[in-house]
C-alpha cells in the first residue's frame, strides 16, 4: 500500500542517515535546521541568492565552530529582527558567536544585546565585532556577565550616545558598578540618572570644581576632581539626589584609585579578545567534544543537502496524506 511504502522509505532514508530505528537524530537535526533558515527567511524577507549565503554561512560555522548550524541560524535571526540587513547579518554573526562563548551567554541572548548596542549608540552593523571583544573582555574582567551588560546598556546606551560618551566608557562604568554590587538593570538606571544630573546641575558641579566637559573628560574624571574637591554627602544628594548616593560613591572610588581607569584601558584595546578567548576555551577535551558534535551534525546537513532532506519531506507528506 502507499502508507506501508511511505514507511518503507522512510526507515531507508532514516537509516542512510545512521540514527537508526525513530526519527529522532539525524531526521530532527535536519528539520531543526530547516525550520531555523524558513523563520530567518521569514525575518531578512531575503531572496534566493541571499539566503544561499546565510545558509553557507550558517553551514560553515557548524563545522568550524563549538556551534551548530541551527544555533548559527538562530543567532542571524537575532541580529535580523534587531534591523540587520542580511550583509549585516553575514559581518556580524562570527563576532557574536565568539562573544557568546568568550562571555558564557546564549548565543541569541547575546545577538540581541549586540543589535540593541548598535541601535542605542548609534554605531554600525561593522561595529559588531567591536561590541562583541568589549562585551567579553567587560564580562572576563569584571563582575557583570554579558546578561547583565545587555540589560544594563538598555538604559545607559541611549543616553551615553547623547552625552558624547562611547561604548568603551560606558561599558567599563557598568563593569565597576557590577563589582560594586549593582548590576544589570539597576546599574544602567543608575549610570543614567547620574550622567543626566552631571548635565542638569553643571552650575553647582562648576562651582565645586571649574569648567568641566563630560564628552573630553569622561564621566570618571569629574566625579574624581569632585571628591578632589571635597564635596560633601549632603551635596552630593543634593545635586544627584539620594537614590544615586551608592552609584556616585562606587564610581568615585573606582575613579581615584585608577580601576576604572584601568577596565577602560582593556576595554580600548579589547579587538581580538572574544575570539582569542573562545579559542582558549576550545582547547580541552569539553571543546574537542562540542566541535566534533557541531562537525557531525554539519555532516548530516549535508547529506541533506544532497537530497534526502526533500525525500524525508515526501516521506511525512505521505505519511501524514
Amino acid at each position: 500500500t502507499t502508507l506501508r511504502g511511505t514507511a518503507t522509505s522512510m526507515l531507508a532514508l532514516t537509516a542512510a542517515l545512521g540514527v537508526g530505528a525513530g526519527l529522532g537524530g539525524g531526521a530532527k537535526i535536519i528539520a531543526d535546521f530547516s525550520q531555523a533558515m524558513s523563520t530567518l527567511q521569514a525575518i531578512t524577507q531575503g531572496t534566493t541568492e541571499e539566503m544561499v549565503a546565510l545558509r553557507a554561512v550558517a553551514n560553515e560555522l557548524g563545522a568550524t565552530t563549538r556551534f551548530s548550524a541551527t544555533q548559527a541560524a538562530d543567532a542571524m535571526t537575532e541580529l535580523a529582527r534587531a534591523g540587520f540587513t542580511v550583509t549585516q547579518v553575514l559581518a556580524a554573526i562570527g563576532p557574536t558567536l565568539s562573544a557568546a562563548q568568550a562571555g558564557g551567554a546564549g548565543i541569541a541572548e547575546t545577538a540581541a544585546i549586540i543589535g540593541a548596542s548598535i541601535g542605542g549608540f548609534g554605531l554600525q552593523a561593522t561595529d559588531a565585532a567591536r561590541i562583541a571583544d568589549v562585551l567579553a573582555q567587560a564580562a572576563n574582567g569584571s563582575a557583570a556577565g554579558i546578561l547583565d551588560l545587555g540589560e544594563a546598556l538598555k538604559f545607559a546606551a541611549p543616553t551615553a550616545k547623547q552625552l558624547g560618551l562611547d561604548l568603551e566608557e560606558t561599558v567599563a562604568i557598568i563593569g565597576k558598578l557590577s563589582d560594586g554590587g549593582i548590576t544589570g538593570g539597576l546599574a544602567g538606571r543608575g549610570f543614567q540618572s547620574l550622567a543626566t544630573q552631571l548635565v542638569n546641575e553643571k552650575d553647582k558641579i562648576t562651582d565645586l570644581i571649574g569648567a568641566y566637559d563630560l564628552a573630553e573628560e569622561g564621566l570618571g574624571s569629574v566625579l574624581a576632581r569632585l571628591r578632589q574637591a571635597g564635596i560633601t554627602t549632603a551635596q552630593i544628594i543634593e545635586i544627584f539626589r539620594a537614590e544615586n548616593l551608592d552609584t556616585f560613591g562606587i564610581l568615585s572610588d573606582a575613579a581615584l584609585n585608577g580601576n576604572l581607569e584601568k577596565l577602560n584601558g582593556l576595554l580600548d584595546d579589547a579587538a581580538g579578545s572574544s575570539a582569542r578567548a573562545a579559542k582558549i576555551m576550545d582547547d580541552n577535551l569539553n571543546g574537542a567534544i562540542l566541535n566534533a558534535s557541531s562537525a557531525f551534525e554539519e555532516l548530516i546537513l549535508a547529506i541533506a543537502d544532497a537530497g534526502i532532506e526533500d525525500g524525508l519531506r515526501d516521506a511525512f507528506v505521505g505519511l501524514s496524506g
